[in-house]
């Protein structure tokens, strides 16, 4: 598992995992999840993020528009985590 703990806005020593995942082309299978799925860029493939928002009570109008259901994405983050 990758975590970060240092920030841009200068707390350190929190340790946090990036809510992010990247998905074959068909969206069916995570290739990477956290901080790999930034590292491991494929050419135009932008990774699945910010499905976190979904989890509170943010009008929708400022929730991101994602490629794949919500619930698709934290499930499948939820479950690679769980396999560490």
């Amino acid at each position: 598992m990758h975590t970060n703990d240092n920030w841009p806005w200068g707390v350190t020593g929190q340790f946090r995992t990036n809510t992010v995942l990247r998905y074959d082309d068909e969206f069916n299978n995570v290739l990477y999840w956290g901080a790999r799925a930034l590292k491991n860029r494929k050419q135009n493939s932008e990774p699945v993020k910010l499905f976190n928002l979904y989890l509170g009570d943010l009008p929708d109008n400022l929730k991101p528009k994602l490629p794949i259901d919500y619930k698709k994405a934290i499930t499948d983050y939820l479950r690679e985590f769980g396999m560490v």
